[in-house]
């Protein structure tokens, strides 16, 4: 967010324009060792008679145009309080509008980064399992298919020997006469 920079001396002529007043002017001393004194002479006026000149020190500054403004600055808090003025700040008003909506969508934020972390770890839970799974459905796809085999060598090795038992069998006549 950007920052504006006040014109306090232009926001005392405004005011004092809406007011009907005459813009107060605003003095500059110099102090001693080279700082800067600004004060303004502040007439009050109510029902149309000035009761009171107000003279409204601002601090001291090494600046001549910072004392200036917060002499401005003084004189107008003087105003708010003497006159019961409501000075509207925009700029506050919207840092106030958009530091609820930055809030808002941080919290937003924040909730939809707890989603996503949560479903990193589903989603990493699921892949193992998956991975798992699938791991498994391998080993015993590659147990069938080593008995499989084994099972074909047992029958070619069962096969062999059938051919050769046939060849070797006698005839049971011949078993008797051999005793």
């Amino acid at each position: 967010m950007s920052v504006v920079q006040l014109s306090y001396t232009m926001l005392l002529s405004e005011i004092s324009s809406k007011l009907g007043v005459e813009t107060p002017d605003c003095i500059v001393t110099i102090a001693a060792e080279g700082w800067f004194l600004a004060y303004v002479d502040l007439t009050i006026v109510r029902g149309g008679s000035v009761i009171e000149v107000a003279r409204n020190w601002g601090s001291l500054s090494t600046d001549y145009m910072a004392a200036w403004e917060d002499a401005a600055r003084v004189a107008i808090q003087r105003m708010k309080e003497e006159l019961g003025l409501q000075i509207k700040d925009a700029n506050y008003d919207d840092f106030i509008l958009y530091k609820n909506l930055y809030d808002a969508v941080a919290l937003q934020n924040s909730d939809f980064v707890g989603q996503l972390t949560g479903l990193r770890s589903e989603h990493n839970l699921l892949k193992d399992s998956y991975a798992a799974v699938v791991s498994e459905k391998a080993d015993a796809i590659n147990e069938q298919i080593r008995l499989r085999r084994e099972l074909d060598d047992c029958y070619a090795t069962i096969n062999r020997l059938r051919p050769s038992q046939s060849s070797m069998a006698c005839d049971p006549a011949d078993v008797g006469s051999a005793t």
